[in-house]
């Protein structure tokens, strides 16, 4: 029914989600329905893409991470980025901001520790937020 298919990214996993729609459509419209074919439809679809909650929350980690990067000194932001963003050596690194190895290597270690440290304090501000905004304001 559809015009065209250029938009369907995978088609083995549209195939089989059509395949369930169409089993599970039968299955309502059945007068008798045996009861483990609810079961088998879902065995047989496999989808390896993320769910689409499990890419949000990767794209909003993201966004808080680049967030708290901008927290870090220039030097080791920059460094870090090009260690863990860009996939870069500690060579290349050291060759493109004309610094030793051992800079670079103690750059990371503290970005990452310091990154670790801000995930961790964010996230106890939000469980305390959390907290105080279940018990209420006790008016009513």
């Amino acid at each position: 029914m559809l015009e065209t298919v250029d938009h369907i990214e995978r088609p083995d996993i549209y195939f089989f989600a059509m395949a369930k729609n169409l089993m599970v459509r039968m299955r309502r419209r059945a007068k008798v329905v045996p009861i483990d074919t609810v079961g088998s439809i879902h065995d047989t679809v496999i989808d390896d893409a993320p769910s689409p909650e499990a890419t949000v929350s990767g794209l909003l980690a993201m966004d808080r991470l680049k967030g708290l990067l901008k927290e870090l000194p220039e030097r080791c932001r920059r460094i870090v980025e090009m260690r863990k963003f860009d996939g870069l050596s500690q060579r290349e690194i050291a060759a493109t901001l004309g610094v030793t190895e051992s800079i670079v290597e103690n750059d990371v270690q503290l970005g990452v520790r310091q990154l670790r440290a801000a995930w961790r304090r964010e996230e106890e501000l939000a469980t305390d937020a959390l907290k105080r905004f279940g018990k209420g304001s006790g008016r009513a």
